[in-house]
């Protein structure tokens, strides 16, 4: 049985090496119990799936990382980061029963305005007899053991976000929006600059003023670039905009935006906010830059968030978020890191750790871990194993729980299933000089097709006069070569130019146990009819808000449609002999006339001698001016 939590560590830094406690006892997954937990509570090793393992972890070690000296302990609010030289550092937010010198009474209005239980004030705010501190630990050997290098008093809640530069010194995000208690005092967003390990802090620039933003995540890009990311909202507090921390005012939408800002200079100036997770509840998402140097961000259901994610492009010296797409399966972690194999790796406080294989579309639950504990931050350590830090507790009054800080090591064996994906384009004609109303699809599992597939097409089609929209479904399966594609020939004969469709592929593993994962493509939103390549006029009739529009040739081949649309535009049905008396041509014109526009889809027979217009009843006849000069693409 492995050493019990209850052993302290020392934290006076010239004692030496601080050694993280393994408590698992063994180096290999171990389905069970395990009892060595100090409140002597069993932690079980649970699977979590239940067709196939999607991935499993080994080499699984718990660890005790930092126990304060005195019982019961507050420490929490873990932010783990690499620094310089393959060290590293782990900062948390401990609390000691010690003379505040900073402390100042808080006004009664203003705590009413924070909008937290009794109690809560040394927690969140402040009190006279107990000191908030952040602690620095640092590892030189990947998290065996730990030596403490930093301890500042502060009066921030708790820095989520940390990062080292180049020469050794951090950078953290700072905020004093709950120790602002008057109107006249400004609240403020900092990033704090340290050059002694975290010993002593100094404001190195204010990112934000007049506005509260809650600093979540620190990071270095590959290029030097630092991104910042949180969320703001107005200012709160009795005599601000927004007298209360907890209220929603009336007609908004969303109090609380999640938003970033980017630095080009190590954090001396700042730009933003740029608001990100657009109409999203998004109160702590996490943020990676991906190999392709886009940066993805994962908001999971944390505080009653929607589980989504969005990417960010840079371009340039500009950072462009791209639209935000739901999260089709899987338990959405809170805290992240890209692996070097290019893998997700997650968890969530009191949740199962998860992976993604996708860029976070699906997540797998691992096998072989116990859940995570509170405000988990996750990390990959230089040898690939996966490091999760985390305290015991929640958002607890001081005193109220006996808080440690902790991780979970272990290496990741994965058989995720590659990435399905599913293409839709449209087609074009023989000559490749026009699209046409027909669409293939594509299944491939990463690089390989997948035949004999089923693949359901949903068709979504406004009707004649565009007064509704109805959907029609196919299905058809794929060849050998993964391919599938449906025709809509029907719509070959519309010559209304507004009519529009929409073109949806859906693909569904008959088998959970198939290596093949749900796949969708974009919604293709087009036009029945199409320009052509090399044409002028495509179409030598079109309908266009209920006037036929009519090229010159047929003009001229046909002045009677000028008469027709004059006496009959406005019918639903005509007969052969209305028109023979309506338009006083003679039999042969006419016949010749009623097959042209048969021909040219402006004329529908019904039955025998009875017709009506194609699309919509008509008011006038206009000639076609517009000419078209496409080239043919591939």
């Amino acid at each position: 049985m492995g050493p019990t939590r209850r052993r302290f560590l020392t934290t006076i830094a010239t004692a030496g090496g601080l050694t993280a406690l393994n408590l698992s006892g063994e180096t290999s997954i171990a389905w069970g119990n395990k009892t060595d937990q100090p409140t002597g509570q069993k932690t079980q090793l649970i699977p979590t799936s239940f067709s196939k393992f999607w991935a499993q972890a080994v080499e699984f070690e718990e660890q005790v990382v930092y126990y304060p000296d005195k019982r019961p302990g507050y420490a929490a609010w873990v932010a783990p980061w690499k620094g310089p030289n393959g060290a590293l550092f782990l900062s948390f937010i401990e609390k000691r029963r010690l003379l505040n010198p900073s402390h100042r009474p808080i006004p009664l209005d203003f705590w009413e305005a924070m909008g937290l239980p009794i109690k809560y004030q040394a927690s969140f705010c402040t009190d006279p007899n107990i000191l908030t501190e952040s602690v620095i630990l640092q590892s030189l050997d990947q998290g065996t053991t730990w030596k403490e290098v930093g301890r500042s008093a502060t009066s921030c809640l708790h820095h989520f976000g940390y990062l080292s530069l180049s020469d050794g010194s951090m950078l953290r995000g700072n905020h004093n929006a709950y120790l602002a208690y008057y109107p006249e005092e400004t609240p403020i967003c900092s990033i704090q600059k340290s050059s002694d390990l975290g010993n002593s802090w100094t404001d190195f620039t204010v990112v934000g003023k007049e506005f509260f933003f809650y600093p979540y995540r620190l990071i270095s890009l590959h290029d030097g670039t630092l991104f910042f990311l949180g969320g703001y909202r107005d200012a709160f507090g009795p005599g601000r905009r927004v007298p209360r921390r907890t209220e929603t005012r009336g007609n908004v939408r969303r109090e609380h935006q999640a938003a970033f800002y980017y630095s080009f200079d190590q954090g001396a100036k700042w730009t933003g906010p740029i608001p990100v997770f657009p109409g999203v509840y998004a109160s702590e998402p996490d943020v990676v830059e991906l190999s392709s140097e886009e940066l993805l961000l994962v908001n999971s259901k944390i505080q009653g968030g929607d589980p989504t994610r969005q990417k960010i492009r840079r371009q340039g010296n500009n950072f462009v978020p791209q639209p935000v797409f739901d999260i089709v399966k899987g338990p959405v972690p809170e805290t992240i890191v890209q692996t070097k194999s290019g893998l997700l790796v997650g968890t969530s406080r009191g949740g199962v750790y998860a992976c993604s294989k996708d860029e976070g579309n699906s997540w797998y639950p691992i096998d072989g871990l116990p859940r995570s504990l509170y405000q988990p931050r996750i990390v990959e350590l230089n040898d690939g194993r996966l490091c999760n830090f985390f305290h015991l507790g929640g958002d607890d009054v001081f005193g109220e729980k006996d808080q440690y800080i902790g991780n979970h090591v272990f290496r990741l064996q994965e058989e995720l299933p590659t990435e399905t994906t599913l293409e839709l384009m449209r087609e074009k004609n023989r000559e490749r000089s026009q699209y046409i109303n027909a669409f293939r699809a594509v299944l491939r599992k990463g690089d390989r097709p997948v035949p004999n597939q089923d693949i359901r097409f949903t068709v979504r089609s406004s009707s004649r006069g565009r007064k509704s929209y109805h959907s029609q479904v196919f299905v058809r399966s794929t060849d050998v070569k993964g391919q599938t594609r449906v025709e809509l020939p029907e719509f070959d004969r519309c010559i209304d130019i507004h009519r529009d469709y929409s073109v949806k592929a859906e693909f569904e593993p008959v088998s959970p146990n198939e290596a093949l994962v749900p796949a969708q493509s974009t919604e293709y939103a087009c036009y029945r009819m199409t320009s052509s390549a090399g044409k002028k006029d495509t179409y030598e009739f079109y309908v266009a808000k209920r006037q036929l529009f009519v090229s010159k040739e047929r003009l001229s081949e046909f002045p009677e449609l000028h008469q027709l649309v004059e006496n009959f535009g406005l019918q639903p049905a005509f007969s052969k002999t209305e028109l023979r008396e309506g338009l006083k041509i003679i039999p042969a014109r006419l016949e010749l006339f009623i097959e042209g526009l048969i021909h040219h889809n402006v004329l529908v027979a019904k039955r025998a001698n009875s017709y009506r217009w194609n699309e919509v009843e008509l008011t006038a006849v206009m000639p076609i001016v517009v000419e078209d000069d496409f080239l043919a693409g591939d």
